[in-house]
């Protein structure tokens, strides 16, 4: 939800692009920590009880949650949670 007023999003469009591309990279990785940490949290917070793994799927499907439809978003999910295959040793 986007309930900034427009004018402020303007203002803060204009701030944004006075800043150095150090200055803006810095606040996209600041916005992209701030995106997982809270993500993170939510499925903390909806499913306190499930395993480390299970917590890295729920994860992966609420962060992503509007880049996949949900058949892409399955198959993503068997993916990365298939497991490694082994490795053979000479």
């Amino acid at each position: 939800m986007n309930d900034t007023h427009h004018h402020m999003a303007i203002k803060q469009f204009e701030f944004y692009h006075l800043k150095s591309p150090a200055e803006k990279l810095q606040l996209i990785a600041e916005m992209i920590e701030f995106g997982i940490n809270q993500t993170k949290g939510l499925v903390n917070k909806w499913y306190p009880m499930i395993s480390p793994h299970e917590q890295k799927t729920a994860f992966f499907r609420l962060f992503y949650r509007e880049d996949f439809d949900s058949l892409q978003m399955d198959q993503w999910v068997n993916r990365i949670t298939a497991p490694s295959p082994s490795k053979k040793e000479p």
